[in-house]
């Protein structure tokens, strides 16, 4: 199915919005050839560990700097949890970034903010299920039936797809259908697959302390041993992880993306052996649009004409 086969509504002025830890990327989305596309994409930095009236400033000047908030009929935003999406209110706390908007109604305050009409409607959806969604309209995971999404980077975003809609509970899911919680020796999966599980396996192997997943994976491709021990067992422990939820959901693609989505070439083969399942596993095409298309693409669904 291609993203103009969803909905077919009128056309609709939308913005995409993707909050991250330190900075809010937006873009205003709009019909394209083959169905919705992001034009330019505006980065706003964000003091996520700051007051609420500061953060709420910052949210509502990411908008302003965009598009004038008058002339969208919609705006979707991709949030990291926790936060009750339906309500549009933040349960975010003790993950240290913005955690001052804890209990708040986000939408209400951004409304007022903006001056929104009442027909201007906001919707807010996880971060990484507006990514996958992305990804399925206009990216690596187009004619999926039944696709997961992985955000890999400072943490270890899922999301769940089928036939174009997003998955949030079913038997056979990992909790809140984040891959990141599923128990992993003794911890979590995000524990060693994230950022900081990559640079505490390389600490651990005698590596220098001071690097990052990139130097780490520019010092695997120039022949170290441990960087290249490292995303091994990444790529292993990523196949193990995931292998029984491939065949319970009964995946069909697989859609990689975040910043260790960059070194895929490290651990691909590792990866391909523990999943053993025949399933198409693609890189991400849209990279930083795609929560941005897809949460555009939710608030649209989410018109009263739709």
């Amino acid at each position: 199915m291609t993203p103009s086969a969803v909905g077919g509504n009128a056309i609709m002025s939308l913005l995409g919005m993707d909050v991250g830890g330190t900075h809010v990327t937006c873009a205003v989305v709009e019909p394209g050839p083959t169905g919705l596309c992001a034009g330019p994409t505006r980065r706003t930095e964000v003091d996520s560990s700051a007051g609420a009236e500061e953060i709420l400033g910052a949210l509502a000047q990411a908008v302003r700097d965009s598009v004038d908030p008058r002339t969208i009929d919609a705006l979707g935003i991709a949030m990291p949890g926790p936060f009750d999406y339906p309500r549009g209110i933040s349960l975010i706390k003790g993950v240290a970034k913005y955690e001052a908007l804890y209990g708040m109604d986000v939408g209400a305050a951004l409304r007022a903010r903006l001056a929104l009409r009442a027909e201007q409607h906001i919707v807010f959806e996880n971060d990484a299920n507006a990514y996958v969604l992305g990804e399925w309209l206009a990216g690596a995971a187009r004619g999926g039936r039944r696709v997961i999404g992985m955000t890999l980077g400072t943490g270890f975003g899922s999301g769940f797809l089928a036939d174009g809609c997003i998955v949030n509970a079913g038997e056979g899911l990992p909790p809140d259908t984040t891959l990141g919680f599923v128990p992993c020796r003794g911890g979590i999966a995000e524990d060693f697959i994230s950022r900081r599980g990559i640079c505490k396996s390389f600490r651990d192997l005698g590596g220098d302390p001071e690097h990052d997943v990139a130097d780490i994976a520019e010092a695997a491709r120039a022949g170290d041993a441990c960087a290249a021990r490292v995303f091994a067992e990444v790529g292993a422990l990523l196949g193990e992880v995931l292998r029984p939820f491939v065949a319970s959901f009964r995946c069909d693609v697989i859609v990689i993306g975040g910043a260790i989505s960059r070194a895929f070439d490290l651990f691909r083969d590792p990866f391909a052996a523990t999943l053993n399942a025949d399933v198409k596993v693609a890189i991400s095409e849209l990279r930083d649009t795609a929560a941005l298309l897809g949460a555009a693409e939710l608030a649209r669904r989410s018109a009263p004409s739709h």
